[in-house]
């Protein structure tokens, strides 16, 4: 009979179990973790937004300056 190709099953550990209930407790994130991340994306979409405004009003002054 050959081998089978998947690995076989194995039961879970104490120390795996243990380290998935820590996991659970640390789950929460500090509050001034999620405030600095919303200010980083905040900020990153805002650029992006002014340099895409920025571009569009450029195109808009070149072809409202007569370059056919």
């Amino acid at each position: 009979m050959s081998p089978s190709p998947l690995l076989p099953i194995q039961q879970p550990s104490q120390l795996t179990i243990n380290r998935y209930k820590l996991d659970e407790d640390k789950d929460d994130k500090p509050i001034w973790e999620l405030w600095v991340m919303l200010v980083g994306v905040s900020a990153c979409v805002g650029l992006g937004l002014w340099n895409l405004a920025q571009f569009v009003l450029e195109m808009k002054n070149y072809r409202s300056a007569g370059a056919n």
